[in-house]
Formats: C-alpha cells, sequence, structure tokens
C-alpha cells in the first residue's frame, strides 16, 4: 500500500498526461525544493544568530573603538564559522564592524585596484589576533541588528514543518492540478 502512494503521488511523472507527455517527476522537484528553502532557512537563522552574537558580544565588552578593540578568543567567538566568514568578506557586517590596522580604501582607490589585472582581493584575516569594534558612525545600525536579528530555532524548525506541510498537500493535489492542465491543453 506504502508503495503504491509513493509511486502515485511521490514519483508522478507528466508522461502519464497525454497532452503534457514530457517525461519528468514534478513531486520530485518540489520535495527537492522544500528542502532546499528549509535548508536556507536554517543558514540564515545561523548566519544571522552568529552575527547578533558578535554585535552583543562587542557592545557587553565596550569594543567602541581601536583601543578597546576584542579578538573573537576574548568575546568566545573562536569557533564561530558563520563569524569568520561575515568577517572575512565585505559586507553589511564589515561596515558595521571595524578591525584594527585594516585599510580602508577610497571609492576611486577601489575602481583602480578592481581594474588592475588580478582584479582586488579582501585581505586575509588572522583570526587568532585580529581585534575588532563596532564602529563609531555605525552605532544605530549595530543596536539595529541587537534589536531586530533575533531568532529562533523553533521558529526555523516550525516554519521548515510549515513548508513540508505545504509541499505534501501539493502533492496530494498534483494529479488534479495536472489532470485540469492537461484538459486545457488538450482543448486547444
Amino acid at each position: 500500500m506504502f508503495e503504491k502512494i509513493f509511486y502515485e503521488f511521490f514519483l508522478l511523472n507528466l508522461n502519464e498526461f497525454p497532452n503534457i507527455n514530457i517525461d519528468f517527476e514534478i513531486n520530485v522537484l518540489l520535495f527537492f525544493i522544500a528542502v532546499a528553502i528549509c535548508i536556507c532557512s536554517v543558514i540564515v537563522t545561523l548566519y544571522r544568530s552568529a552575527l547578533q552574537r558578535l554585535i552583543k558580544q562587542l557592545k557587553r565588552l565596550g569594543a567602541s573603538d581601536e583601543e578597546s578593540a576584542r579578538t573573537l578568543g576574548e568575546m568566545g567567538l573562536t569557533k564561530s564559522l558563520f563569524v569568520k566568514m561575515a568577517l572575512s568578506r565585505e559586507g553589511r557586517l564589515t561596515r558595521i564592524v571595524g578591525r584594527v590596522g585594516e585599510t580602508i580604501y577610497t571609492y576611486e582607490e577601489m575602481l583602480e585596484l578592481t581594474s588592475r589585472k588580478g582584479g582586488y582581493r579582501h585581505e586575509k584575516v588572522d583570526f587568532d589576533t585580529a581585534r575588532f569594534y563596532i564602529r563609531a558612525d555605525r552605532a544605530d545600525d549595530a543596536k539595529n541588528i541587537i534589536e531586530n536579528y533575533g531568532t529562533s530555532m523553533l521558529r526555523t524548525g516550525l516554519y521548515c514543518v510549515m513548508v513540508i506541510a505545504i509541499y505534501v498537500c501539493l502533492a496530494l493535489i498534483m494529479p488534479e492540478i495536472l489532470s485540469l492542465l492537461d484538459g486545457m491543453l488538450g482543448s486547444f
């Protein structure tokens, strides 16, 4: 019985409908899309949580200028892959969080660097010794991250359950949707 349901719904092939007649299993595609959405939502949740944790630690430790800057070790974030990824490339976080000794280029200098052979490459960061702080002119952005980046794995889990439930509902009604589409194609 389970095998029949599996083949009838999960492995529903478009070539079973004479007017569509394409060898493609639509519900398999929908399943992989649902799984990809769930994986992406978990990654985004972990990323946002890591950014919020970094900003909170910098605020809590008073790292607001180069003299009071802190290392990831002092903040207890040496093992956070998402924090290291965010700090090692240009982005929103690197505009808010400064690094002691970093080179800041003007727009014209950046254009010149990117036009050279090989292009511009972001400098490597030694996370064992690099010290970070919240830039004074971006304190409002840091406050915004602390207030609005609060995420919950429970909420993400419930979101994933909802996505899978939507997939199951679509998979169950897909034969009717395809029959309707097949009938419409047959009338042309």
